[in-house]
């Protein structure tokens, strides 16, 4: 087996992109705002493998999402270098969220010109890994991580009390594993760590800088020590940091996952990966979630407008007893009306010899990632979301149940209940397909 990796600095203009207009997300009464400095760089990292004469690359990017499609130009990019295939390379974002507003939860465009710098930058950094290839070994380790994470859904009592227990088991899942693939050279030197988790990086939401927030963290101080890394998110779809408030929040939780990185290459038994290399690719139709027709809603814009003209300022910390909310919802209904009635979700699974990395386009929530991992049996799985794409939240049949944030009416909402279980059951098709 011979591995190499490869790093670029993609982070987007200081001080909002200057003629560029480049924005990042503000909650909902502020859902765009320009950014300030750059606090720390985003950057595109890779992982190239090459075995038995196959290859294939595993790119993290440290952005929010994709919803405007420069993952699959870069993939066309990487393709044409390296001459691969669209199935050997899965572009998966870090999801911090003091990055560019890529993810279409606004309507503000995307500067052309640094999209291109983007998507070229994805792909140098494929290119340096591919050319960086030396012989090395590859080994897994995974152990628990608590008391860094927890699951946001469970924690919200009125939601939960609305589930039966079943629903409730899986509604209030959290997998707190730390997953970790390490390479050596031959001569037992570190080549370089990949590290996959489950947790939303959202120590810096709204802040008005860019950041790569707790993964930044992460990989800068394993990168001191252990050559170069990347961090893939996994399931994170209802998971949350448990301290989220602060730049020392954001510092403890990078430094949490870095301390316990270092206990398991210490301690774990490794699980060497030797074998060849494949991938494969699913498209998924999903249904889109149902929505009142346009006409009626802008009848209720127009009429919440009206009762906007006496209402005051907006109350962000009591939203629901304001028009301001409901105007914000209904133009967020209405934008969803703009999606087909069917989407369509990638499915992408690399195979590594007996590691299998299975990519989802957007915020699966912990059950449903569980439940696609525990089909594998001769696979050591993990689960990356924000992988060659963005669909928004994809949650259970129980989040829709319960209602809590991630199924509320917004952008980021727009699949119908029972996507998320046909997203899974999918899945559980491709892993039973690939172990046969």
């Amino acid at each position: 087996m011979q591995i190499g990796f490869g790093k670029v600095n993609v982070s987007p203009p200081p001080e909002g992109g200057g003629e560029m207009d480049l924005r990042i997300l503000g909650f909902w009464y502020e859902r765009e705002k320009r950014y300030g400095p750059i606090r720390d760089p985003l950057y595109a990292r890779a992982m190239a493998v090459e075995a038995a004469g196959s290859r294939a690359c595993l790119i993290a990017v440290d952005m929010i999402g994709d919803s405007i499609g420069f993952s699959e130009e870069a993939r066309t990019e990487i393709q044409k270098r390296e001459g691969l295939t669209a199935e050997a390379v899965m572009i998966a974002c870090t999801h911090c969220h003091t990055s560019p507003e890529t993810i279409g939860l606004t309507d503000h465009p995307v500067d052309a010109r640094w999209r291109r710098q983007l998507v070229h930058g994805i792909a140098d950094a494929a290119s340096q890994a591919f050319s960086s290839l030396r012989p090395a070994r590859l080994f897994l380790r995974e152990g628990p991580l608590p008391g860094v994470a927890f699951n946001r859904c469970s924690a919200n009592k009125d939601c939960v009390a609305r589930l039966g227990e079943e629903a409730r088991k899986r509604y209030a899942f959290l997998d707190e594993t730390l997953r970790l693939a390490s390479t050596e050279f031959k001569d037992g030197a570190p080549a370089g760590l990949a590290v996959n988790f489950a947790c939303h990086p959202v120590g810096f939401q709204t802040q008005p800088f860019i950041s790569a927030d707790y993964p930044g963290v992460l990989v800068h101080s394993l990168e001191q020590t252990g050559g170069p890394a990347l961090f893939a998110n996994g399931p994170c779809g209802d998971v949350d940091p448990v301290r989220y408030r602060n730049s020392a929040d954001v510092q403890w939780t990078g430094d949490e996952m870095v301390r316990r990185a270092r206990e398991l290459l210490d301690t774990a038994p490794p699980a060497e990966i030797s074998g060849g290399i494949r991938g494969a690719r699913r498209l998924v139709p999903l249904q889109r979630r149902p929505l009142r027709g346009p006409e009626e809603l802008r009848r209720l814009e127009a009429e919440t407008l009206a009762a906007l003209a006496g209402a005051g300022p907006v109350d962000p910390d009591h939203w629901e007893r304001t028009p301001h909310r409901r105007l914000y919802e209904i133009q967020q209904e209405l934008a969803l009306t703009r999606l087909p009635g069917t989407i369509t979700a990638e499915l992408h699974a690399l195979e590594i010899g007996e590691w299998l990395i299975l990519g989802v386009p957007g915020e699966l929530v912990g059950c449903l990632g569980q439940e696609m991992r525990a089909v594998a049996r001769k696979h050591r799985t993990w689960v990356v979301g924000y992988a060659n794409g963005y669909l928004g939240y994809i949650p259970s049949s129980a989040s829709f149940e319960a209602g809590n944030y991630e199924v509320r009416m917004g952008r980021w909402s727009r699949l119908a209940p029972g996507a998320g279980e046909t997203l899974r059951d999918a899945a559980v098709q491709l892993i039973g397909e690939i172990e046969r």
